[in-house]
């Protein structure tokens, strides 16, 4: 099945927006060993749970609270910016509270900086500015924004935005501005929500796409996306690693080229490694990792390929507990593909289990929402409407 129509000009239009997550942190430890032991020698596999759905969507964007609790972002039908809280109660994804604000949305990422207050960048109508916003989330899941003003940006793109939490109290952006620069920024988010911009830097060179962007550690950034002025399709994929200093000091520190690619994310592993997930040349789905020395060096470490896929935004997390990649993205035969990842050798990654029985279902985002589980954000076809999906990774017995 192809395309419809409508849905390959919502990809052409939409600018989904891409936010990554940075690792959870337990007191200053970071986990860094892969908890592969539980899976090793079982039948392991990825399996539905259950979902919810909401309204016409423009673009979405999906980011985890805490256990249990997911918010979602969306420019709805009307072009309006929409705050959605979801609850899991073990046996739904609820949803709970609901704020629609009043300014315009043409794009929209969101990331979390407490279990009580998440952060948005959107774009707005026929400009190239956009808005930083934090929010407050309750115990029972209404949402609110917090602070007198959002914090805005005249010159650094619109549309297309991506957003991470670089600590507790700042979160950076990578956005496109009006002269094809890549512009990395980061924002101080008091408690009091009032939000300011502490600096910026544009990126060598040209880029006419945002690329995905992560913090793997509380003072370094990697983005990755295509470079130049290509499109989406048949792009030289560049990874590059930011500085980011006490005071909002943002520089470049290196970048390391991947090959050609259409779409591309970027994810945290642990403090000194990431992921990419990204549609290569041959339209195989494939996961880079790539280790992000103290000094910005990149060095690719891993890579595994998946099979064919429609050219459309890929969703990726790390599975808790399991500390494994996630993706999911619109295959060949139209169904969202959900795979898990796991590493085979020194240089290598596999698929470990996948799961495509969701039809007509293309990805925006995937997060996080308790142990061996995660949920992801899709949009419909052919009417465009938000799907949550939420997915546990099942250890059977071990093989004999």
């Amino acid at each position: 099945m192809r395309y419809t129509e409508q849905l390959m000009q919502k990809l052409e239009t939409m600018k989904f927006a891409r936010t990554s997550q940075p690792i959870r942190r337990v007191g200053s430890a970071v986990l860094v060993v892969l908890t592969l032991l539980a899976l090793a020698g079982a039948s392991s596999s990825i399996v539905p749970l259950y979902g919810n759905s909401a309204g016409n969507i423009e673009s979405a964007s999906i980011t985890e609270l805490k256990t249990g609790w997911v918010v979602t972002a969306v420019c709805n039908s009307k072009a309006k910016l929409e705050m959605i809280v979801w609850n899991d109660t073990g046996t739904a994804l609820a949803r709970k509270g609901t704020y629609t604000a009043t300014r315009d949305c043409v794009g929209v990422a969101v990331t979390t900086l407490n279990d009580s207050t998440v952060v948005t960048v959107n774009g707005a109508q026929a400009s190239f500015a956009f808005e930083v916003t934090a929010w407050q989330v309750s115990s029972t899941g209404s949402i609110s924004p917090l602070g007198t003003t959002a914090a805005s940006c005249a010159t650094c793109g619109a549309g297309s935005v991506s957003i991470a939490t670089l600590d507790a109290t700042r979160v950076v952006t990578a956005s496109i501005t009006s002269d094809y620069a890549l512009l990395v920024s980061a924002w101080l988010v008091p408690s009091n929500g009032d939000i300011t911009l502490q600096g910026s830097a544009p990126a060598n060179g040209t880029f006419s796409n945002t690329p995905g962007i992560t913090a793997p550690n509380s003072s370094q950034v990697i983005t990755a996306g295509p470079a130049g002025n290509c499109g989406q399709v048949a792009c030289d994929l560049e990874v590059i690693s930011w500085s980011v200093d006490g005071s909002g000091d943002v520089v470049e520190q290196n970048t390391a080229p991947a090959g050609v690619s259409g779409y591309v994310g970027a994810i945290s592993w642990n403090s000194n490694t990431v992921v990419t997930p990204l549609i290569n040349s041959s339209h195989d789905l494939e996961l880079i990792s790539w280790s992000v020395s103290s000094g910005g060096v990149i060095t690719r470490k891993a890579a595994g390929t998946a099979g064919q896929v429609q050219l459309s935004p890929i969703a990726a997390c790390i599975i808790p507990t399991d500390n494994l990649p996630f993706t999911a993205v619109y295959d060949s035969s139209s169904y969202l593909a959900a795979e898990v990842w796991e590493p085979s050798g020194s240089s290598s990654l596999k698929e470990l289990t996948t799961d495509d029985t969701k039809l007509l279902q293309f990805a925006i985002g995937a997060v996080p929402i308790g142990p061996h589980r995660v949920v992801t954000a899709a949009a419909t076809e052919p009417d465009i409407q938000l799907r949550l999906e939420e997915w546990e990774l099942e250890s059977g017995s071990a093989d004999n």
